[in-house]
């Protein structure tokens, strides 16, 4: 029997806070600093000894492994040939059905997760989510409530969430996992005998992992397929769902319509700036492996947890102007600041999937040319491009009510939309 923890609340409250920019980014980039989190305690089942997990060479080496996953070319052929397929889909879908006053409506949170599941399924390898991805949808959903339950570990019913999301792990491994790595498997053997082209494999994680990381298998093998599910899920839509409603809203308070919702420029500084306001995670812990004295002159004591302030480090007035806590499309910027901030952390764990979220670009937010565009970015246009406005009929809902949405590790539950809208500008 696996044994788990939580973490002691008097842990967390004796940790050291930092939440300025500066400090946050000398924590991240330092080597005298580990992963304080998922090893032991109740998000082990789900996120231990995966890629988020690990330190060291081990975490050097998984990585680069599953670097070809982000190559550009990779990126370029999944947002053309899944994400874009996807959202024209569910668009159509909905925009088929319009009621009385002129409007389609939605859910922009369901409709984005009916666009991400796929993309998931591509990026790992699960072939059986085109053949039933409803399915997919309530074991994933069950998975991510679970792990949230497990993170926070209060109110009366975490234990049951927690046990259901372990649960329906274990029906995604049965129903979706092992078919697609008993496919895999007979691939990679097909290539160790000699009958088959490397080149001829699908370039998934589930590959990869059978091919170059043979000791990952069995349970490491399926946690490491619960974080990129949720990475490529639950983030994904958090941030493209923040990205339109600070687009929306800022859209709104413009006099005049001003640039075209389909800028690139603007998509691409818009979901940016969205990320940094309201990242994905709203803080990151680390552990000192030695005592440490900070730039600032703040002392770390050894086996010191420190809590990184994502949160409060990317609205630093010192860095994003006195504006910092406004959402500003045309934000300026020094040369090596990234306009998205630390939403995506920062040094040897910084997210592997921020190409897939926001595309190719460098510190100052530019575009390679002809390369990824990122899926967020790509959803923002396709969301605006259909005319959606917030439904002044439905408000959004955020998890924990409305006061929450910069609660700790915020989400929309609900974000209703008109499709079709007046000046779509």
């Amino acid at each position: 029997m696996m044994q788990t923890r939580l973490r002691k609340p008097e842990e967390m409250s004796e940790a050291v806070r930092v939440s300025a920019y500066a400090e946050a980014s000398e924590v991240l980039l330092s080597p005298h600093f580990v992963q304080g989190a998922y090893g032991d305690d109740f998000t082990a089942p789900f996120l231990g000894r995966t890629l988020l997990a690990i330190d060291g060479h081990p975490h050097h080496a998984r990585r680069r492994i599953e670097s070809p996953l982000f190559a550009p070319e990779v990126l370029l052929e999944r947002e053309h040939a899944v994400t874009e397929r996807a959202l024209d889909a569910e668009l159509s879908r909905r925009r088929a059905f319009v009621e009385a006053d002129g409007y389609a409506r939605a859910d922009l949170v369901e409709l984005l997760r009916r666009v991400v599941m796929p993309m998931a399924g591509a990026i790992i390898g699960l072939d059986r989510v085109a053949e039933d991805p409803d399915s997919f949808r309530r074991l994933v959903r069950k998975v991510d409530d679970g792990l949230s339950a497990a993170s926070a570990g209060i109110g009366s019913d975490w234990r049951s969430t927690w046990e259901a999301g372990v649960d329906a792990r274990e029906e995604l491994h049965r129903e979706f996992v092992e078919p697609a790595l008993e496919r895999r498997t007979a691939l990679v053997d097909s290539i160790r005998r000699g009958s088959l082209d490397r080149g001829a494999l699908p370039t998934d994680l589930i590959t990869l992992l059978l091919l170059d990381y043979p000791e990952c298998v069995g349970e490491d093998l399926l946690r490491e397929v619960v974080l990129f599910i949720v990475a490529s899920t639950d983030t994904t839509v958090h941030t493209a769902t923040v990205a339109v409603d600070c687009a929306l809203g800022w859209l709104d308070a413009q006099p005049e319509p001003g640039r075209s919702v389909v800028d690139q420029t603007f998509l691409r500084a818009a979901a940016q700036e969205a990320a940094r306001l309201n990242p994905p995670l709203h803080s990151l812990p680390r552990r000192a492996t030695q005592d440490v004295v900070l730039s600032s002159g703040r002392k770390i004591a050894r086996s010191q947890l420190v809590v990184v302030d994502l949160f409060s480090a990317n609205r630093d007035p010192s860095i994003f102007g006195e504006n910092a806590e406004s959402f500003d499309p045309a934000r300026a910027l020094g040369p090596k600041t990234r306009p998205y901030g630390l939403a995506f952390g920062l040094g040897a764990h910084m997210c592997s999937g921020r190409a897939v979220a926001m595309g190719q670009i460098s510190k100052g937010g530019e575009r390679r040319e002809l390369g990824p565009q990122g899926v967020v970015v790509h959803m923002l246009r396709a969301v605006l491009g259909a005319g959606a406005r917030r439904d002044p009929l439905h408000p959004p809902r955020v998890r924990g009510g409305d006061d929450g949405r910069f609660a700790d590790k915020p989400r929309f539950e609900v974000y209703p939309v008109v499709l079709g809208a007046d000046d779509p500008r």
